[in-house]
């Protein structure tokens, strides 16, 4: 088997020695680039598993490089781990709002890395949710949101363990992709052009044949009530965003009578 190709960026020379290392003695391939553009020269030219990205880099913002790779159709579905030294908790919520499958703060532990790379693969990890990808081949899960940069991080994963994913960015196209295409779970966000996801959850439900597909929902919004207003409508799980793929994960199997979902 090909060894997973590891694209990490970072302008400090020995944490990239550092890092080259420690994944090379677990059985990965690594490039390395010191900036943004040699970042996005890399990961076109070498199609990258997966990118490590700092936030601060010479002639360009991680974030924004990110964005960049995931705009061009290659590179779409390449999961980014955000890295950064700096406040914690803001860069973590822009970094997983933005799509990147995880962050992770510095200084890094060689073990975490691992894992979050090892997640972002689609791989089993520990007592990770979920049993190995092929249990979930054929299941079909409908995206609904109308951020697009979002769609794609939550596509990617699922896709990677071999669930079958349909996306639409409004109710009405919900709806009809539903109908179409019947599926097995759906993510949707509360907030939606054409109508709330609430909304289209009680239409959904109220067809015969999608009466009992399972429905997580998501929302950025005031949390509390939009949990509650979610549960009781009919949701099987409420997810505040910005969700990270392990968390969705975790839900959509817990949805399918996996293991436990988060509350």
């Amino acid at each position: 088997m090909t060894a997973h190709l590891i694209l990490l960026v970072d302008d400090d020379q020995d944490l990239l020695t550092t890092l080259s290392a420690g994944l090379r003695q677990r059985g990965y391939d690594v490039a390395v680039a010191l900036d943004a553009v040699a970042a996005m020269s890399a990961a076109v030219r070498l199609k990258p598993h997966v990118v490590v990205l700092d936030v601060g880099l010479p002639g360009g913002e991680g974030s924004v490089v990110m964005k960049r790779m995931h705009a061009l159709p290659q590179l779409a579905g390449v999961p980014v781990i955000i890295i950064s030294g700096r406040d914690p908790q803001r860069y973590r919520d822009e970094a997983l709002a933005a799509g990147a499958s995880a962050y992770l703060g510095k200084p890094l532990a060689m073990d975490d890395l691992v894992t979050a790379i090892r997640t972002s693969l689609g791989e089993e990890v520990g007592s990770e949710a979920g049993a190995s990808p092929s249990a979930f081949a054929g299941k079909v899960v409908l995206l609904v949101d109308d951020d697009e940069d979002l769609l794609i991080s939550l596509a990617a994963p699922l896709r990677r363990r071999a669930f079958d994913v349909d996306v639409a960015t409004d109710a009405v196209t919900a709806i009809s992709t539903a109908v179409k295409h019947p599926p097995d779970v759906v993510v949707m966000d509360i907030g939606l052009p054409g109508g709330s996801g609430v909304t289209v959850m009680r239409r959904l439900h109220s067809l015969p044949q999608l009466a009992g597909v399972p429905v997580i929902m998501l929302s950025g919004r005031d949390p509390e009530k939009h949990r509650d207003d979610a549960l009781a409508a009919g949701a099987a799980v409420y997810l505040a965003k910005p969700a990270t793929p392990e968390e969705l994960m975790a839900a959509v199997v817990a949805a399918l009578g996996g293991d436990q979902a988060p509350s």
